[in-house]
């Protein structure tokens, strides 16, 4: 059995995604789809934009495990890096339908996770499959866990552009 790279095993992986879940829940709660849409006003991308984000990175993540992906393939591409900013209603997935997908991406996580064995997480990925030049699942899993956290921060602060209290304190 192959020895996972520091911070790549399950149990370590899974505890990072729970936080990022527990921090987006608390991030969102109470966000309207009129809030999701507000932009900070030197520029960036507004909440609906980084939830939908959050939600297209997970289903590489789930894909990488080999779990069924949230939505259609086609849905979240509006939500890819680079993409233009989201400034209207009809310009992107409707606030709550992207809070119930992440939902449902966490839930799927859990189950792929709880199935991935040390093999599944040591096993080199494709080049073409490998944005941040890692060598395994595991530390694909381990970048996607910094990505988002960094994301659901940004969620605290666009709270607080949206003229919200913030969630955590």
């Amino acid at each position: 059995m192959p020895v996972p790279a520091p911070g790549t095993d399950a149990a370590t992986l899974g505890r990072q995604f729970e936080l990022c879940h527990g921090v987006f829940v608390q991030n969102t709660e109470g966000i309207t789809a009129e809030d999701s849409l507000v932009s900070p006003p030197a520029g960036g991308n507004c909440i609906n934009w980084v939830g939908g984000h959050i939600v297209a990175s997970r289903n590489s993540v789930l894909a990488l495990l080999g779990a069924e992906r949230v939505g259609s393939p086609d849905q979240w591409d509006r939500y890819a890096r680079g993409t233009e900013p989201i400034t209207s209603p009809s310009d992107g997935v409707p606030w709550e339908e992207i809070r119930a997908a992440f939902e449902t991406s966490q839930e799927r996580f859990r189950e792929a996770l709880s199935r991935a064995t040390p093999d599944d997480l040591a096993a080199p990925l494709p080049e073409d499959a490998n944005p941040f030049g890692v060598e395994s699942v595991g530390q694909m899993l381990a970048a996607f866990a910094f990505h988002e956290a960094y994301h659901v921060g940004q969620l605290g602060v666009l709270r607080r552009v949206a003229g919200r209290e913030p969630a955590i304190r």
